[in-house]
């Protein structure tokens, strides 16, 4: 299950999907309070670290013009940082989109937002500090194409994060950054596997029915910033930078497997706006 949800949004710094992560717990939260804290218990619960069943993205309109100001990460606390800015052409709308397969998510997240008609979202550094707030518009059900195949090719509509057993990104290319190199990619298709089989076990009980092979065809490799509270309360840092991936690629594997993928995202930190693909071929 897809949808596509229209933010009105005079203004959004580059360093947001934590911002959308909040939205999507208060959507949940005025829907059903106790599957939102099931879904998001709190840090201390031995099930915090259960994987959350959907991955989203966020489409910047083509036209905007960029500044470079003062915001605050986080509303209730004073961490500001200075970074791009985006400003959408008058009428144009960011699109936050999400997918799962899990119905009782998307059900309960579509009610929620039906309730919300503004948000505070982010507080800027300006003459008045004043809070920008969002606007939830048009929410719209996407149809969710059935894979049937074993290989079929995706492209990123968020960032992919790899990385091994000690948080450390799995590199795909040579030192040139463009040619891929077939032994790093035999270790990201390692980590891929490992990363996948624990994600599907968690949302339906057991993990991958065989392995994947992931097979870069147009593929980059990019810096992204990602602000997260308990990062920069443990590491004093206000955001880290992560090695993700961006392009096409073909994926291979048994056909059930590849459609939850496709449903719930690719990687790690799928609920943080990372790993969301779709289709290019039927």
């Amino acid at each position: 299950m897809r949808i596509k949800v229209d933010l009105n949004l005079r203004r959004l710094p580059i360093i947001y999907r934590h911002r959308l992560m909040a939205l999507i717990k208060e959507a949940l939260n005025r829907a059903d309070g106790n599957y939102k804290d099931l879904l998001f218990p709190d840090k201390s619960s031995i099930y915090s670290k259960k994987t959350k069943p959907f991955s989203f993205s966020l489409y910047i309109p083509s036209e905007y013009i960029k500044n470079r100001e003062k915001f605050y990460l986080f509303l209730n606390e004073d961490l500001m940082v200075e970074d791009t800015v985006f400003y959408p052409a008058s009428g144009r709308y960011f699109c936050l989109f999400i997918s799962s397969s899990d119905y009782e998510f998307m059900i309960n997240l579509y009610n929620g937002l039906c309730q919300i008609k503004e948000l505070d979202f982010f507080k800027f550094l300006s003459t008045n500090e004043d809070t920008e707030k969002v606007q939830i518009g048009k929410i719209s059900m996407l149809n969710e194409r059935k894979i049937n195949r074993d290989e079929v090719l995706f492209k990123t509509l968020s960032y992919i994060s790899v990385e091994d057993e000690h948080d450390r990104p799995i590199e795909i290319f040579k030192e040139d950054g463009r040619t891929i190199d077939s032994q790093k990619l035999e270790r990201f298709n390692h980590h891929l596997n490992e990363i996948q089989h624990r994600i599907l076990r968690d949302i339906r009980g057991y993990g991958l029915r065989r392995p994947l092979e992931f097979i870069p065809l147009s593929v980059e490799k990019v810096g992204v910033k990602h602000a997260l509270k308990e990062f920069w309360r443990h590491t004093g840092r206000p955001y880290m930078v992560l090695t993700t991936y961006k392009g096409t690629f073909c994926l291979r594997g048994d056909p059930e497997d590849l459609q939850l993928l496709y449903q719930t995202g690719i990687g790690l930190r799928t609920g943080q706006g990372f790993g969301m693909i779709d289709i290019i071929n039927g």
